[in-house]
């Protein structure tokens, strides 16, 4: 359930939809305004959803014949007011704001509960509460009819809620409580991200302070390694996307270093906990982990960890400093991150069920709600969908059923026959490619905006290279004769280090690695880049050492993964 404006401001008139999503391909089921919100329109879902899970029969174009097709409802994507709607759960506004756990709503600092690690004997926010499950919810369904008092009482204190959405639990497969995973959208770029960047700019940071450090953001090299450059105003954070904030994420932390050396008590508690949010959104915004799966899980909860203590840190500063200040370590949505490891313990990383691409079509919702009265949304949409459906699979060449019938010596015969569209409307797709996006509307969706992970060799491409020698750092040179080479790059050692993860190896306050020039590779036709890196920051033009900026998605684990292998090769 995405919120899809109807009006062309696209702030006001909010509609439902469901949508069913498989990788990169939405399909539209229904949507409708405010007068009938997600809830009321689960009765015939749940329905169609409970004949998928037993098996239907259905025609396979491929095996030509019919098929049992089993499809049971394995997860619910939505943002958190949606997921807490239909699960059974008041909100995060209400006394235990988390639709997973149990968890209290604290009021202040000091109503955190802390534990102590036993290994480290440092205090932490406890985030670990008795979980949500479906012997719970029975039980609130049970006495809303039957024992109203506890009910009050159970709904009061920890939030549930009977709403509708208890026709849920007539699927089998389907487990609200664990299977409504959290929605890194809005809990990551429009949560802890957005409540940072904002107070640093708006309550922090003087207006000349903050255009400096916007000149400085602008002016960032390495462009290439992003696959989106950050180019907005801060003085208009208020109204950045999701995107813009995801690229502010990955650079910010280190140009904040380099802009403030020496900042106030305020700047230095914000930007240590920009940072290690940075080093949390390289390992969240990953596609694939592969091997060495124990250790991702392990970093990730390491530097979850550490970005909370950094938060705790500094609402215990800005406590005695800034009453006024918002207090980052009470926001249910920094709580619900701490579920994202069980989630991906569960369905895979997080970019797996994000909405964000899923909600790239609400722009064609809205196309078709621009051409309806609004008197019955869902039945007009839904009809203009299904047309342009029959007429794309029509197009693409699968087969559909008509029925023939005929009349022979007084007598009438039906017959249903299987056919599919002639050779003229095939050869369309290959004498006017573009016929299809202009007269379907069609247009990919933007799975890959998160980083880039470029295969094509180009001039300036620097990046973790796998060579016949092992993986190595490097950057792509173009020469005067127009062939490539690969400029060889080493970390540069030491004794200590301020980085726990990379023992033995020079980085800088914020973890960003040291590297210097070590030779040239000159033939480059057997290497592959495996990931695209930022060498954007020089720290010495003449000796050619660079940082390697951390905070860039994907950078942080392609180094924990493969760190002993580029130890060794220096």
């Amino acid at each position: 359930s995405h919120d899809t404006s109807g009006n062309k401001s696209k702030q006001y008139n909010v509609f439902d939809s469901y949508l069913i999503t498989r990788r990169e391909n939405a399909m539209f089921l229904c949507t409708s305004d405010k007068n009938l919100q997600a809830v009321n329109m689960l009765g015939p879902i749940v329905e169609d959803l409970k004949q998928l899970e037993e098996g239907i029969e259905v025609y396979s174009y491929d095996h030509n014949d019919y098929v049992l097709l089993v499809a049971p409802l394995l997860m619910l994507m939505a943002d958190n007011p949606r997921h807490s709607q239909l699960a059974m759960h008041k909100g995060t506004s209400s006394k235990a704001p988390c639709r997973k756990c149990l968890r209290l709503k604290p009021r202040t600092l000091a109503n955190l509960e802390m534990y102590v690690d036993p290994l480290t004997e440092h205090r932490h926010v406890l985030h670990e509460y008795r979980r949500r499950d479906l012997t719970q919810l029975h039980e609130v369904i049970r006495c809303n009819s039957t024992d109203v008092p506890r009910y009050k009482m159970i709904s009061d204190k920890y939030s549930f809620l009977v709403n509708g959405s208890e026709k849920f639990l007539a699927l089998r497969a389907f487990d609200p409580t664990q299977d409504c995973p959290v929605d890194i959208l809005h809990s990551v770029p429009l949560g802890v991200i957005k409540y940072l960047v904002d107070y640093l700019m708006k309550k922090v940071l003087t207006a000349p302070e903050r255009d400096h450090l916007g000149s400085i953001l602008l002016s960032c090299k390495n462009k290439d390694a992003y696959s989106r450059n950050f180019r907005k105003n801060l003085r208009h954070c208020g109204s950045f996307l999701g995107r813009n904030y995801k690229q502010l994420i990955q650079v910010i932390p280190t140009v904040l270093g380099m802009v403030f050396p020496d900042p106030n008590n305020t700047i230095r508690f914000i930007s240590q906990a920009l940072n290690y949010l940075g080093q949390l959104c390289s390992l969240i915004y990953l596609r694939g982990v592969g091997e060495k799966y124990d250790i991702y899980m392990q970093s990730l909860r390491s530097a979850l960890l550490n970005f909370t203590d950094a938060l705790f840190k500094l609402d215990t500063h800005l406590k005695d400093h800034d009453p006024s200040a918002p207090v980052f370590s009470l926001k249910p949505k920094l709580h619900i991150l701490h579920h994202l490891v069980e989630y991906i313990e569960r369905f895979g990383l997080a970019l797996q069920y994000e909405t964000e691409s899923p909600e790239q079509f609400n722009k064609f919702i809205r196309e078709h709600l621009f051409m309806t009265n609004r008197q019955y949304t869902s039945r007009d949409v839904a009809a203009r969908f299904g047309k342009q459906f029959i007429c794309r699979q029509l197009f693409n060449g699968l087969s559909f059923v008509y029925t023939k019938i005929w009349k022979r010596s007084n007598v009438w015969y039906e017959e249903v026959y299987r056919s599919e569209t002639g050779y003229a409307i095939k050869a369309i797709q290959n004498e006017t490619p573009d016929f299809k996006e202009l007269f379907f509307g069609a247009r990919k969706n933007i799975t890959d905006s998160y980083y880039i992970n470029r295969t094509k060799i180009v001039g300036g491409l620097t990046g973790l290279f796998d060579t016949e020698s092992g993986m190595v750092l490097g950057q792509i040179l173009e020469e005067q004769d127009g062939f490539f080479v690969l400029q060889r790059y080493m970390l540069l050692r030491c004794d200590l280090s301020n980085s726990s993860c990379f023992p033995g190896v020079k980085t800088d306050l914020r973890g960003n690695l040291y590297i210097r020039p070590n030779g040239i590779i000159p033939s480059i036709e057997s290497i592959e880049c495996k990931e695209v890196l930022d060498f954007g920051f020089t720290i010495n033009e003449r000796e050619g050492i660079r940082l390697v900026n951390i905070s860039k998605f994907g950078t942080y684990w392609a180094f924990i993964s493969h760190y002993q292998s580029l130890n060794g090769a220096g």
